[in-house]
């Protein structure tokens, strides 16, 4: 009975330990960005569905530019898929929507012994919608922009042992997301290079729930990636990619000290299309600079594949006879 009552005792002090400290992580394994993979719109009357699957893990902490020893905290880690769509009302106007799993999201520390705190679930789901602002002919330039939400339709306040897991380890975010885009591409017409450039925001509402009273900073993300045609089935693409953080907010609208940051990432890519219609996707990410304020986990790495199938309905729809009943 004491055994059970002292190790109930180490893990609270525990997960209040990785609480404090993670709380706050702004670049560590954390949640996946959402939005569509391939960014580009979809012609009308078409529908591209897409999953993928991300890894991605942290165990470096680091303060403001240079990495520090908390041998406490051994790593962070997800294991995540998600469900694309996206579908072409028409020509100018797309919709899109995701939802994804979290088959693993856990942290491992070194407490009086190794512990590992893990949860699992459903993701929050993103609903949005996009805009063409302008594509020539040939399809070798596109301005798009967008817009949507994320709504935390997932799992929150989950438990471990009778201790509710910190914030960083639930599968939900807890609240409302609104995200905007804005997407140029350019590929002079016959050239085997090309460019885009995505600039995104992400503004997050405040977590009110049974456990937490907490405001994740808004998110900015910059990115332009150059692109290589090796021929008609694949592609090469090298992005470099901008994430800065705001600082997080509690009660009573206090700032959260060790909050907000500046991450520089390379995602070196290749697509690959097949039968037509199918594409798959393998992409990674590594962080080259990292700037947070006071000190946090930061993410080490990332890995990604995806597979996607477009299909096209235009011409069924355009061949269907007209009734004049």
């Amino acid at each position: 009975m004491i055994g059970r009552l002292l190790n109930s005792l180490v893990f609270s002090m525990t997960l209040c330990l990785i609480t404090t400290k993670v709380d706050a992580q702004c670049c560590s394994a954390g949640n996946p960005v959402g939005g569509d993979l391939l960014q580009s719109s979809i012609g009308k009357h078409s529908l591209r569905l897409t999953t993928q699957f991300k890894h991605s893990f942290s165990d470096q902490y680091y303060y403001q530019d240079h990495a520090e020893d908390i041998p406490q905290i051994k790593f962070s880690r997800f294991n995540y898929m998600n469900f694309q769509f996206i579908y072409g009302v028409s020509d100018k106007f797309n919709v899109f929507g995701e939802l994804g799993y979290f088959f693993d999201k856990s942290q491992s520390v070194n407490i009086q012994g190794n512990h590992l705190f893990q949860a699992s679930g459903i993701g929050d789901l993103t609903l949005n919608a996009k805009y063409v602002v302008f594509a020539n002919r040939n399809k070798t330039k596109e301005l798009n922009i967008s817009g949507g939400v994320k709504l935390p339709v997932g799992a929150f306040d989950q438990e471990q042992e009778g201790v509710v897991l910190p914030l960083s380890l639930q599968p939900s975010n807890g609240s409302t997301k609104y995200t905007g885009s804005l997407y140029y591409f350019h590929r002079p017409f016959r050239s085997k290079l090309g460019f885009y450039w995505v600039s995104t925001i992400e503004v997050n509402s405040t977590i009110q729930s049974k456990n937490f009273f907490y405001k994740y900073g808004n998110v900015y993300i910059n990115s332009l990636s150059g692109t290589y045609k090796l021929n008609d089935n694949i592609s090469f693409v090298l992005q470099a990619r901008a994430e800065i953080r705001a600082k997080d907010k509690r009660e009573d609208n206090q700032i959260v000290s060790s909050t907000g940051s500046t991450v520089i990432f390379v995602a070196p890519m290749i697509q690959y299309r097949f039968l037509k219609n199918w594409e798959t996707t393998l992409q990674a990410d590594y962080p080259v600079y990292k700037y947070v304020q006071g000190s946090q986990l930061t993410n080490k790495y990332s890995y990604s594949i995806s597979l996607a199938r477009k299909i096209s309905f235009r011409k069924k729809i355009e061949d269907k006879p007209i009734s004049f009943k």
